[in-house]
């Protein structure tokens, strides 16, 4: 089944715009939570341009420092084993030349 490129080009295009909305909200919060960061509308940022104008404090930033890494311990547990490597072969498995 051959896909025309101009249709996933148009496709896209049209999905770009519907999230416009999206993008705007995004942004918002961007410039009060992660200012450091590109922008979120336009990827092209200045060198050297201020981007803390519109921060009182740093709560917010801070709040997002806090939620990240709450949500990085929570979903990756350094105390749990995320997976085990092995062999289907329980000898080899077991042999002390075998290391994962």
């Amino acid at each position: 089944m051959a896909v025309d490129p101009n249709e996933v080009v148009e496709r896209y295009n049209r999905y770009d715009a519907d999230k416009s909305t999206l993008k705007t909200h995004l942004q918002e919060i961007a410039d009060y939570m992660a200012p450091s960061v590109q922008n979120v509308n336009n990827p092209g940022l200045t060198m050297g341009g201020k981007r803390m104008t519109k921060i009182y404090d740093g709560t917010a930033i801070r709040a997002l420092r806090v939620f990240a890494n709450g949500l990085y311990g929570n979903l990756t547990p350094l105390s749990t084993p995320w997976f085990a490597l092995t062999t289907k072969n329980k000898a080899v498995a077991e042999s002390p030349n075998v290391m994962f």
